[in-house]
């Protein structure tokens, strides 16, 4: 089988400090996407983004997703991530918002928290799966279709895009990697005074992971 398509660019905008952070992984025939975007314009932010998306990307490559299932895994790592901080003495001064999607065996699980974003590009139209601004933590799950288009957002590229350059961009027959660098600098061209960090990554082909299904 083939992999997923996966693809991302980032831009600092008009910030002194790029805060957003995230990876992508794919292991054992499962698949992880990750934004975190620090809050605040300062270097403990980008400390506060890479602990929370590297403690996502350790217990995922430890199955915690599976043994404990979806929630708990992300809710066990955002407790681990506010230790470490509390060590930093960074907890009452920083932390992320965040945006995790993980696919198995051909269904989406998401986790959100704060405004970052997750959106699903379907048969032409761009659907947001996650409230964004918001102060509780949001954990769904969802059947995807062949053909569907994961994007994943730091608020700094959804409220410098509008939807129909998103939903343009997707229906281009090129790589992701391409649509992601040409969002981007679709962002870069507008020269918006107060642009902040921007952060994208897309993920195609998502029903075609490799690895056999597990229970």
């Amino acid at each position: 089988m083939r992999s997923i398509q996966v693809g991302n660019a980032q831009l600092i905008g008009q910030r002194e400090y790029q805060n957003d952070y995230f990876s992508t992984l794919t292991y054992e025939g499962c698949f992880l996407a990750v934004i975190a975007d620090g809050l605040t314009d300062k270097p403990a932010a980008k400390t506060a983004a890479i602990i929370t998306v590297d403690t996502l990307r350790k217990n995922f490559k430890l199955d915690r997703h599976i043994h404990i299932g979806f929630e708990r895994y992300v809710k066990e790592s955002l407790y681990e991530v506010q230790k470490m901080l509390r060590a930093e003495n960074y907890a009452n001064i920083t932390g992320a918002t965040l945006i995790a999607m993980l696919i198995r065996d051909g269904i989406m699980h998401f986790a959100s928290l704060g405004d970052c974003s997750l959106f699903i590009y379907r048969r032409h139209e761009l659907m947001p799966l996650n409230r964004t601004y918001s102060t509780m933590m949001e954990i769904k799950r969802m059947a995807l279709d062949k053909k569907d288009i994961a994007i994943l957002c730091s608020k700094g590229a959804r409220e410098s895009l509008t939807e129909m350059e998103i939903i343009w961009q997707m229906e281009q027959k090129i790589h992701p990697y391409s649509k992601c660098q040409n969002l981007i600098s679709l962002i870069r061209s507008k020269s918006l005074t107060y642009q902040d960090n921007a952060t994208i990554v897309v993920a195609e082909k998502m029903l075609q992971l490799p690895g056999a299904a597990r229970g």
